[in-house]
């Protein structure tokens, strides 16, 4: 298999497990319950009621991302915002009826990976890891030092990703790379 091979089977993956995610694991409308509109609902049916400069700071997004994702949101029914009475400049964001409803089935991993035994999961996992390693130093070699810093403002996995390969507790097994640098396969 040719490197070219692999980065066709790599695109062809990420774009069949985006459609499969999108109409499976997020919720209606394809709302991704690990990135922006899904992250406000969660946090808002935690804490309903908050304004949109604590809800962007707790969430750990720029005011304008969360301005546009807070018209998305009220223009399909999910929150209202209404003038704080305290301060009639800022907004209150609170759920709507559709919103405290709304509900996100968690996506079952082994719907996907069941297929798989354990020694191809653990193979599959080094091999990713050793992928994810490489393709981290080749963006810093690119001068893109805020991958990192991307990955951990979200709260999804790939916030516990980052943080596991920069506290070194993400290894891939020497064992493999030293099989992969001699061109075998473990």
């Amino acid at each position: 298999m040719t490197d070219e091979d692999l980065a066709e089977l790599f695109v062809m993956t990420h774009r069949m497990m985006h459609r499969h995610y999108y109409r499976n694991a997020w919720g209606e409308g394809g709302i991704n319950p690990r990135q922006g509109q899904g992250r406000i609902l969660a946090l808002l049916k935690s804490e309903s009621g908050m304004s949109q400069k604590e809800l962007a700071q707790r969430l750990n997004m720029r005011q304008q991302s969360m301005g546009e994702f807070l018209v998305k949101l009220e223009k399909n029914g999910y929150l209202t915002r209404r003038p704080s009475e305290e301060d009639r400049r800022t907004m209150i964001i609170e759920l709507t009826e559709k919103g405290r409803t709304f509900h996100i089935e968690p996506e079952r991993p082994e719907r996907l990976y069941g297929c798989l035994d354990q020694v191809e999961k653990d193979q599959l996992g080094r091999n990713l890891s050793t992928l994810i390693k490489r393709l981290g130093e080749l963006l810093l070699e690119d001068g893109d030092s805020d991958w990192q810093q991307d990955f951990m403002r979200s709260s999804g996995p790939e916030a516990e990703l980052v943080k596991k390969m920069k506290d070194g507790c993400l290894q891939t097994d020497p064992s493999f790379e030293e099989e992969t640098q001699r061109g075998g396969s473990k």
